[in-house]
């Protein structure tokens, strides 16, 4: 086992290729007799030799010839012409499909910016009094919840009880739900 480091690599390569001088083949040999494992390690490098070995069959090919060949063909086919693609309507159609994303994501964020948020109260223990959006008052009792939505419509969901002091818009009524039941200002 200690002789198998005593090889070369490229002393193997060369006897395995036959371009081994005949000392380096006879070591070669002497290395390979000296062990069942160097003898494998031989064996193993001659079947990888023989698996990389070019075909015999294969037949040298001529690239520019066959390229010539494949290039008359798609010329005598019809549609086979080379079009060129517009790439300037492409880059367009990009710029303007970019645009309107943009312009999109400003309308979207300013909307969700602008948008009237509903205003949510809540008292546990003891009442309180507050003021809604549209400047109409509320007092509200113990343990009630309210969630105001002032837009187009004023609308409130209540659960509880409270007392309304109602701001006067004949444009937008204020709706009351509670407890199943709906109560409009007008």
């Amino acid at each position: 086992m200690s002789e198998q480091h005593h090889i070369n690599s490229d002393q193997l390569a060369r006897y395995v290729a036959g371009e081994a001088s005949p000392e380096e083949a006879r070591a070669v040999e002497t290395w390979a007799g000296s062990s069942p494992l160097n003898a494998r390690e031989l064996a193993a490098m001659r079947a990888a030799w023989d698996l990389s070995a070019p075909d015999p069959h294969a037949r040298d090919v001529d690239v520019d010839a066959a390229w010539t060949k494949v290039r008359s063909r798609i010329g005598a086919w019809p549609g086979g012409a080379v079009i060129p693609i517009d790439r300037g309507r492409m880059v367009r159609w990009s710029r303007i499909a970019a645009a309107a994303a943009a312009i999109s994501g400003i309308i979207l964020a300013a909307w969700w910016l602008i948008a009237p948020r509903p205003q949510e109260f809540a008292t546990t223990g003891s009442g309180t009094t507050v003021f809604l959006a549209d400047s109409s008052r509320v007092v509200m009792g113990p343990n009630t919840h309210l969630r105001a939505s002032i837009g187009a419509e004023r609308h409130i969901a209540l659960h509880g009880q409270a007392y309304f002091e109602v701001t006067p818009d004949a444009q937008r009524p204020f709706v009351v739900e509670a407890h199943g039941l709906k109560v409009t200002v007008l």
